[in-house]
């Protein structure tokens, strides 16, 4: 069974087994297009941009239904329940774990940037380019976020 993972990058995956056969739903953080794996076969794809959605697919006579909500949007927790013919299976949620050392700095310096721009009537895409920067230093000084799949009891 394929791993549990989360990630800017890479999107986020929930892996499950039920009744032997790995099931995987998968979500890109960027597009909002999902896809289904029953056994390692693609069985759905589709693309949806809502925080709360329900998906549901037959295969092979068995109904896999996924229910996918965003239970906190700051910290981009995400949680998805696989229910297999009426029966939960697991509940699994995504959690962004920020690196805490030069977070704070980080933030403070992008305020105090943003202020600057704002009050002397810079462009969007300079605000973009400056957003980029300042996340782009973060992450090369301090390393990346960690981002992590947990089970839910």
């Amino acid at each position: 069974m394929d791993k549990s993972y989360a990630s800017f990058l890479r999107g986020i995956q929930f892996s499950f087994e039920a009744n032997g056969i790995p099931v995987v739903f998968w979500g890109s953080c960027y597009s909002g297009k999902e896809r289904i794996y029953i056994g390692g076969t693609l069985v759905s794809e589709s693309r949806t941009l809502k925080f709360k959605f329900e998906r549901s697919v037959v295969v092979g006579g068995v109904e896999y239904k996924f229910n996918v909500k965003f239970t906190n949007y700051l910290k981009c927790q995400l949680q998805c329940q696989l229910i297999c013919d009426g029966v939960e299976i697991q509940t699994q949620r995504s959690n962004w774990k920020p690196k805490i050392a030069g977070f704070g700095s980080s933030v403070l310096g992008l305020i105090v940037g943003e202020y600057a721009l704002g009050s002397m009537g810079a462009p969007l895409f300079i605000h973009a380019f400056f957003l980029i920067a300042v996340m782009s230093t973060y992450h090369t000084l301090f390393g990346k976020d960690e981002f992590v799949v947990e089970h839910v009891v």
